[in-house]
């Protein structure tokens, strides 16, 4: 007779010896996996492993709808879709699979690819000072994610021939690169010489965003939206968490249309526009999918001057009185006049009075 596996055995197994293990997942993603499936045990009561059926998994998903973050708010539809899937993904790896359909899945709405115009940037390092402008500009010049730039040290960067390198730091930081994919990435002489700068007021090989105890500073975002507020950037729709409350982002520095994987995607769409090539671009981003950089320049193909000429092209091939020729909107005019008296014409003889004609 086979041993049944309860659930809380596989959920250790999966999250120790098991996949964790085998995927080699970095701290980030095996904590996600762990809330999930906490989560999952909250909502699912079962012992067993074969107990479990297609209805805790709908349970769960209702159960999703209710999560809150620490300041009251509900946890956005992607995360619910994220943690689903992770528990979905760990009963398969046990052989529960296609409990429920796809379809019955959270869904959550796919974010628009967009990149910060030029003008905006311009006006935000107008409102930055040294520092904050080394941050903004240093992220807009070199396409990396908050973790690869918050772990940069001095000797990583070689200002001679204009390169970064990109590597894990497993052993200092506790910290490895996204797939572990290593690369060098090139700068422009701008910010070679922004980097020099700070460099002389910032002298050692430590890190170049470290904080005051000479770790990662895990902060450089507030640095930005800091200046975004400033510089009146913010859109004053939205809302975020400051000090553990909630306020709007017309106030304090939260705005949520300034992140920093938002900079990466506006480094790669500059990066297009110079004429750089997308397999070149997806080197420098450190994907693994070619598909992903053209998610990224998704906005720059629906800007670019082509696509503007397309829809121009396919737009109504009639015009308004108003903007017509002034001699064709007066020959239009005096048609109209004209016809306007034709029918008043017609209509007083309709109602003249008839005379009696007698016969002979």
């Amino acid at each position: 007779m086979p041993i049944r596996v309860t659930l809380e055995a596989a959920i250790h197994d999966y999250l120790t010896v098991g996949k964790a293990a085998e995927k080699d997942w970095r701290k980030h993603t095996l904590q996600c996996y762990a809330l999930g499936l906490r989560l999952f045990r909250e909502s699912c009561k079962k012992t067993f492993l074969d107990e479990i059926s297609g209805g805790d998994l709908r349970q769960f998903r209702v159960l999703l709808r209710t999560v809150k973050t620490s300041v009251g708010k509900k946890i956005e539809p992607r995360t619910i879709y994220n943690h689903f899937l992770n528990v979905v993904s760990f009963l398969n790896t046990f052989g529960r699979n296609e409990l429920v359909p796809q379809s019955e899945w959270p869904v959550y709405e796919t974010k628009t690819i967009v990149s910060y115009d030029p003008e905006k940037l311009q006006r935000l390092l107008k409102f930055a000072d040294a520092d904050e402008g080394d941050v903004i500009e240093f992220f807009l010049g070199v396409g990396f994610r908050n973790g690869e730039g918050t772990h940069i040290e001095w000797h990583d960067i070689d200002l001679s021939n204009k390169e970064i390198h990109i590597y894990s730091k497993q052993e200092r930081f506790g910290w490895q690169v996204k797939d572990t994919e290593q690369r060098i990435v090139g700068i422009s002489a701008r910010l070679a010489d922004r980097l020099s700068a700070r460099h002389r007021r910032y002298p050692g090989e430590g890190l170049v965003f470290g904080n005051t105890k000479g770790n990662p500073d895990k902060h450089l975002l507030r640095i930005i939206k800091r200046v975004v507020l400033r510089a009146g950037l913010n859109c004053g729709q939205c809302m975020g968490t400051y000090q553990r409350k909630r306020v709007p982002c017309s106030t304090h520095p939260v705005c949520r249309k300034w992140i920093i994987h938002t900079l990466r995607k506006t480094w790669a769409t500059f990066q297009v526009r110079s004429g750089v090539d997308i397999v070149t671009n997806k080197d420098d981003l450190g994907h693994s999918s070619l598909a992903t950089t053209q998610n990224y320049l998704a906005s720059e193909d629906r800007r670019s001057p082509r696509r503007r000429q397309q829809i121009n092209a396919a737009g109504p091939k009639f015009v308004c009185g108003h903007e017509m020729p002034r001699p064709q909107r007066g020959m239009m005019l005096l048609r109209d006049w004209l016809v306007n008296r034709e029918v008043e014409y017609y209509s007083a003889q309709d109602d003249k009075p008839r005379s009696s004609v007698s016969a002979v």
